[in-house]
């Protein structure tokens, strides 16, 4: 009797996870950015783009992505893990980097592999995310430079 409850056990929660083919499905294709913004440990809240920051996301059915990020009229001045834009030039940070991704349905996050960057210290990194999906709009979460970042991307085409 315990072997069939076990077996029953497993099953459902086996069951509860869908599989990374069918998750990976929801990421494929054009994002557009909606918002992007990022607190501090003590709350603060900070837009580094804006409030109205462009941005588009591509997720490749082959496992390939790239992203880029400015804000509306960018000077074109890296925004990197270690700074944060300031009242002086808050208006001009971008980001743009490519590589390869894949998801882990466990913990909900996605995972990507930088390849190349207009940061060279992102080059060769992991970007983990937890995501989130809710109609047309996936939420990507995360954790950098101590603050706690929030990026609301729309579905825009497959």
């Amino acid at each position: 009797m315990r072997l069939i409850a076990a077996v029953l056990f497993a099953v459902c929660t086996l069951a509860a996870q869908p599989p990374a083919s069918l998750v990976k499905s929801h990421f494929t294709g054009v994002w557009k950015l909606v918002s992007c913004e990022s607190r501090s440990p003590a709350g603060e809240l900070a837009k580094p783009y804006g409030d109205k920051p462009q941005g588009r996301l591509v997720y490749e059915a082959d496992g390939h992505v790239s992203l880029q990020i400015m804000r509306p009229g960018n000077r074109f001045r890296l925004i990197t893990r270690a700074s944060l834009p300031t009242e002086n030039n808050k208006d001009d940070f971008s980001e743009a980097w490519f590589g390869t991704w894949d998801v882990d349905p466990e913990t909900e996050t996605v995972i990507h592999q930088v390849q190349q960057s207009i940061d060279a210290a992102q080059v060769g990194t992991e970007i983990t995310r937890r995501y989130n999906f809710w109609s047309n709009r996936m939420i990507l979460v995360g954790i950098v430079g101590g603050r706690a970042w929030r990026l609301v991307w729309e579905h825009e085409s497959f």
